[in-house]
């Protein structure tokens, strides 16, 4: 991947398709204000070149506001609260521009594997997915399944995984000094609003895992999965379509996997490969659901019993869809 300077265009780019109003983390500045005052474009394209250019970057840049909103009304306990992370409005618009360059690449080299929909440009993102899981059960009733929770990896996929993963696609060794540095400013504070105050936290270095709210953080996952994608079609194994002939062994969404094989053994293969994998880089992947498969590998398997459903994207599945069903709980919700 060849780099050249941030150009006002770049920035007028990646701010056009912001919120106006989005929430803002430190620096307090909104889109509204930088969308209207453009003779300032020309500036922070300059900055952000200055930024990537330098050793060291200010702290404040990469310092994050992480909100916590609880759930539901069991506010004792720590996991029913979701965190929401406000970076500030300059940083998320430097790592678009940068995110923007190595999504154009990516595509122009044909990287991303075409089981991956997390970030992929051109596509209906998890509706792709969503519609081939459909035509696949729709045509063979006679396979093997096993949907993966994979979204514990977001948050403990290794920094230096990330940084070998970026170098193994060939991105710029610009894009690579200035990813390990902001790296290592990471960090964020807690912020809890309770009956009768507001409460935080220190910051918090974040020592693994991706930047939430980061807008870079999406693609450089999806980058560090696509060798367990090369490692799972190496194995020829999956459902074969029958016109074109081509095999289709799982489907990507982010962190969303879903493993189809033509036996259970093919299906304890593949679940193989990725606890292999999944070893190999540090990280945890989490609860795997199958359908009557059992194998040792240390980790909690849940079997679906007749009947039962596995919600894969928002949606109900097991041997099929069923569908009545979906669009009641749709018109309900």
């Amino acid at each position: 991947m060849e780099w050249s300077p941030v150009c006002e265009i770049d920035f007028a780019d990646s701010l056009r398709t912001t919120l106006n109003w989005k929430v803002p983390g430190r620096d307090q500045i909104t889109n509204f204000w930088l969308k209207k005052l453009t003779a300032t474009h020309k500036h922070i394209a300059a900055l952000f070149n200055k930024l990537i250019e330098e050793d060291q970057i200010s702290a404040w840049l990469t310092a994050g506001v992480t909100f916590l909103i609880p759930k539901n009304g069991n506010t004792e306990n720590p996991k029913k609260y979701r965190p929401v992370t406000c970076l500030p409005t300059v940083y998320k618009l430097m790592t678009s521009v940068i995110s923007r360059r190595m999504q154009i690449f990516v595509d122009d080299e044909n990287l991303m594997p075409k089981e991956q929909r997390g970030c992929c440009s051109g596509s209906k993102i998890c509706k792709d997915q969503l519609l081939i899981s459909k035509a696949i059960l729709h045509e063979c009733k006679k396979l093997c399944m096993a949907w993966i929770d994979y979204q514990k990896a977001i948050d403990g996929v290794p920094h230096s995984w990330i940084i070998k993963s970026i170098e193994l696609v060939g991105i710029s060794n610009k894009v690579l000094s200035f990813t390990k540095k902001v790296m290592s400013y990471w960090r964020t504070h807690m912020r809890v609003d309770t009956e009768n105050k507001l409460i935080e936290t220190e910051d918090i270095k974040i020592p693994c895992g991706i930047f939430q709210g980061d807008s870079l953080s999406p693609l450089l996952f999806c980058i560090c999965l696509i060798p367990l994608t090369e490692q799972l079609n190496g194995l020829n194994t999956g459902y074969e379509e029958h016109t074109t002939k081509t095999k289709i062994s799982h489907l990507l969404y982010m962190g969303d996997l879903k493993l189809i094989a033509k036996s259970e053994e093919e299906l304890q293969k593949q679940i193989r490969i990725v606890k292999t994998f999944s070893n190999d880089i540090h990280i945890e992947f989490g609860l795997v659901h199958s359908q009557n498969l059992v194998i040792d590998m240390n980790r909690e398997i849940q079997e679906l019993e007749q009947g039962k459903m596995y919600k894969y994207l928002g949606i109900e599945e097991s041997e099929g869809i069923q569908h009545q069903q979906m669009k009641g709980r749709l018109k309900q919700e």
